[in-house]
C-alpha cells in the first residue's frame, strides 16, 4: 500500500480523529454508536471525521446489518503501524484519552448495537 506521509500526519493531528485512532488501536473494532457515545459527539461531526481516516487510509469499515463498524487498517505499511501503536503507547495515560478507554469499558456492558 502506497500510503500519502502528509495525509496520514494531518489525520493523526487533529484531535477528534487522534481520540479516534488510539480508541481503535486499544479495542481493535467500534461501531460509530459507540464511538459517539464514548467520545460524547455527534454522529454527523463523528462521520465527518471518519470520513477524513478511510480517506488517509488509516481506518477501514465493515457493515454489519444498519451498524458500521471501523477498525485501524491492517494494511498500513510498517512504519505507519509502528507511528500509531507508539503514539498511543505514549498518551493513552493523559486525558482525554485515558478517559476515552474508561467510558469504553463502562459503556461496553450496555450495548448499542
Amino acid at each position: 500500500m502506497q500510503l500519502d506521509y502528509e495525509l496520514f500526519f494531518a489525520s493523526l493531528s487533529h484531535p477528534l480523529r487522534l481520540r479516534v485512532v488510539t480508541l481503535l488501536t486499544q479495542v481493535n473494532e467500534l461501531c460509530v454508536c459507540e464511538l459517539t457515545d464514548v467520545l460524547d459527539i455527534s454522529q454527523p461531526v463523528l462521520s465527518k471525521q471518519l470520513a477524513q481516516l478511510k480517506k488517509s487510509h488509516l481506518v477501514t469499515s465493515r457493515r454489519q446489518g444498519v451498524w458500521m463498524f471501523y477498525q485501524i487498517n491492517s494494511e498500513l505499511p510498517d512504519w505507519a503501524q509502528t507511528v500509531i501503536k507508539e503514539t498511543t503507547k505514549g498518551i493513552v495515560t493523559s486525558s482525554p484519552f485515558d478517559n476515552d478507554l474508561q467510558q469504553y469499558q463502562s459503556l461496553k456492558q450496555q450495548q448499542c448495537c
